[in-house]
């Protein structure tokens, strides 16, 4: 069975994105999504970002994780 929640017969999954900047300047900025996986709940994939954003922090990078749900089924 699939552990992703149905919200009012729509699938929601909770998609991580990361700003990663190596400098202050905004032309040094990236946005990272990770396309490997989805998470069921917005609290997964907040613990996991919150961990990859810790390590690029690590390394001098400036982090900035974020969690969105995506709900498949419904209109746009």
């Amino acid at each position: 069975m699939d552990s992703r929640a149905l919200n009012n017969g729509s699938l929601v999954m909770w998609l991580a994105f990361m700003l990663l900047c190596s400098t202050p300047e905004a032309m040094s900025c990236e946005v990272m999504a990770k396309t490997t996986s989805t998470f069921a709940t917005e609290e997964e994939c907040a613990q996991e970002a919150i961990i990859v954003a810790r390590y690029f922090q690590s390394m001098g990078y400036l982090a900035i994780p974020e969690c969105k749900k995506i709900e498949l089924g419904i209109g746009v």
